[in-house]
Parts: C-alpha cells; structure tokens; sequence
C-alpha cells in the first residue's frame, strides 16, 4: 500500500478522536465556568488529557504500519513481519492489502508456515466446506506448500488456480512445472515451463529448468505485490 495513502486513511479517525475531545472538553467547561472558572479550566484539561492518551494506540498501530510499508517497499522482508506482528499484539489489525503483502514478504524470508497461516486466516469460509479465495490467494498457498516440501498438496492447490488477472500465472505453470521436474516426468515439465514462459518471456528460472530438466536446482523466487 503507498505509505501517503496509508497515513491519510488512519489519519481520519484518529482526527475524529481529537475533535470529540476538544468539543466534550469545551462543552465541559462552558458547564462548569460559571461555577468555579478554575475547576472549568481543570476540567477541559485533564479531558484533552484523556484524549490524547486515547489516541497514543492509534499513533503507534500508524506508525507500525507505515513501518511496514516503507519495509516492503525496500525489501527488508523480517522487518515487514516484525512491524505487522507488533500491530497485531498491540489490538491493531492491518487491511486486505498489506495482509496480502505480509503473506508476501513471509513467502520472500522462507516463513513457509507463516505465509500459510496468514493466507488460511485470510481465506472467506461460505457454506459447508467451500471457502471463497483470490486466485492470487491460492497461488501463494500452493507455493507455500511446495517450498515445505508438500508437493501432493502443492499440484492440488496450483491446479485449482484459475487464469485469472492480476494474478502471477507464469509462477503457478513454474511450479506445477517444477514438480512434475522432481518426479522425473519432463515431457509435463518442459509443457509447463513453456506455458510459464508464454505468460512471462523473461523469466529465468523457467528457461533454465527448461532447458535442463531434470534439474535440481531450486531458485528463491520473490513475489512483488503491485
């Protein structure tokens, strides 16, 4: 998420805890002047106190979250997951689009079983046993799993992404491609490499393993959140 935009989105109610202050604290003392203007002034004072300790969370949930964003943006992986998991200990909870660049950033630091569980806990449970997931979603789950080592449950999830937009298609052909590479079976291999190579010409580590299947080497490949 662009840090101006994250700032300005927290900044709203945060701007809205001050005005209340202030006016409870007016309203306050206009009450109580009449009677005693000292104690009046005692009043708006120890309010606008309460007020601003109200808004101390709220000032450092932001300054974690923009902490984080300016992390992911320079690509300090450990410290978007430092940043964000300190926001959710202190009561805050980041929004749809910096969780997806958390699930990100533990996929880029190798925090496999992190990644899932954020993804998981993203997921939108329907009725009975369907859940409702971003196709993007999927792929991230499906590479997590591979990097794991669980590769049966890997080609499920990867199978189950959908060609959709705004989705990384050349990584899920990549890595149905790179399993069918570790059980030997290159004629699926190189098919898959290809496709991923149709969807992303410049991808490397698919034009290695196709031309080299079978291959065991294993590139760290990073996902980048638009």
């Amino acid at each position: 998420m662009d840090v101006f935009v994250l700032i300005i989105s927290r900044l709203v109610p945060m701007l809205l805890i001050a005005s209340l202050t202030l006016v409870l604290a007016r309203v306050a003392f206009d009450l109580v002047a009449p009677r005693h203007r000292r104690a009046a002034f005692v009043v708006f004072v120890v309010i606008g106190a309460l007020g601003a300790v109200w808004l101390v969370p709220w000032i450092l949930r932001l300054q974690l979250m923009v902490a984080a964003a300016r992390a992911n943006r320079r690509g300090d992986w450990q410290a978007v997951d430092a940043a964000l998991t300190e926001l959710r200990e202190r009561g805050g909870h980041e929004d749809a689009s910096m969780t997806k660049d958390w699930i990100a950033a533990a996929l880029n630091a190798g925090a496999n079983a992190k990644a899932e569980a954020l993804i998981r806990e993203h997921l939108r449970p329907k009725r009975g046993r369907i859940v409702e997931a971003e196709p993007q979603e999927i792929l991230m789950l499906g590479v997590a799993r591979y990097r794991a080592g669980r590769l049966a449950e890997a080609q499920r999830t990867l199978l189950a992404v959908p060609n959709a937009k705004r989705t990384d298609l050349f990584l899920r052909d990549y890595y149905l491609g790179r399993i069918a590479e570790t059980r030997g079976d290159c004629a699926t291999a190189v098919a898959r490499f290809t496709a991923s190579l149709i969807a992303q010409p410049a991808f490397y580590p698919a034009q290695y393993h196709r031309m080299h299947c079978p291959d065991s080497r294993e590139f760290h490949v990073l996902f980048l959140q638009n």
